[in-house]
């Protein structure tokens, strides 16, 4: 199997030495931020994202005023009004359930968006970003084919210089290699220069 790489963005701003983390390239997907998990493991609320809907046909603006009516709340939405989870807390989680039952042209959905991949890491869930909308993300995809390659090559001539409960080290050429087993390690292996 070709890994893909990634390495955290933070610890090479720092001027540390980078440890490239090799994933399967499966996992990386598409996702709305409110798709993913904070460093607590929470799951990033809708208002937190930045998620909105556009009302773009009567029947929506029916939706949207009824479930504003339901809920006791004040606001009226005409054609083209954008309800934001932020400023509509109170209403929009219930108006977007319910405008989904509607069709595409009826409403549109602006959910800022990431690339990445959820994971467990054995207490909570987690997430990765390779690539954001909103904000910088955490870790950064290798972009470099020939570092790729040599990564590769690394992983699948590696010989074992130690093993121990949970893990093996590997070396080859100018890098060590980490197999870790332990709950938290999302990434297949860790490969750092020696």
């Amino acid at each position: 199997m070709a890994y893909k790489f990634i390495y955290d963005r933070l610890h090479a701003e720092k001027g540390e030495d980078k440890k490239y983390l090799a994933i399967d390239p499966d996992e990386i997907e598409k996702m709305k931020i409110s798709d993913t998990y904070d460093k607590y493991g929470r799951k990033v609320d809708t208002d937190t994202s930045g998620d909105s809907v556009c009302l773009l046909s009567q029947k929506a603006i029916d939706v949207a005023n009824r479930v504003a009516k339901e809920q006791e709340s004040s606001d009226r939405f005409e054609v083209n009004d954008m309800i934001y989870a932020y400023n509509h807390a109170d209403i929009y989680d219930e108006v977007f359930k319910e405008l989904v039952k509607l069709d595409d042209k009826d409403w549109e959905d602006y959910s800022p968006t990431c690339e990445g991949f959820n994971y467990w890491d054995g207490s909570n869930w987690k997430t990765v970003m390779v690539s954001t909308e909103v904000g910088e993300p955490d870790y950064t995809l290798v972009d470099d084919k020939e570092l790729e390659k040599r990564l590769n090559k690394a992983i699948e001539t590696g010989e074992i210089t130690n093993q121990g409960f949970g893990y093996i080290i590997y070396e080859s050429g100018d890098y060590q290699i980490e197999e870790n087993f332990y709950q938290g390690h999302f990434e297949s292996f860790s490969i750092v220069e020696k």
